[in-house]
């Protein structure tokens, strides 16, 4: 296992790694990516359709995805009265 402590994103790259033992040394190219958490998503974020207890909320994507397809979202909400969020998941 290789691990490469504290790389960035601007590290993903190919790489040629040489490795060398008594038995010999072999010489491979890699690909490594990088993957980092993805930025916000992109304002405005905006609501419509808004009836009783339901609405409908837009944002467009991030600036940067982190590195890998983002494939849902976490949308929480505050409980009224409170400081605490919750998680909605309808």
């Amino acid at each position: 296992m290789l691990t490469i402590p504290k790389c960035k994103r601007s590290d993903t790259g190919r790489y040629n790694v040489s490795l060398t033992n008594s038995s010999g040394t072999v010489e491979i190219s890699l690909k490594a990516t990088v993957l980092s958490p993805p930025s916000a998503p992109k304002a405005p974020i905006s609501t419509k359709d808004m009836m009783g207890d339901s609405c409908v909320l837009q944002w467009g994507a991030p600036d940067d995805n982190g590195g890998a397809d983002i494939t849902n979202y976490i949308v929480e909400r505050k409980v009224s009265g409170t400081t605490q969020y919750v998680k909605y998941d309808k």
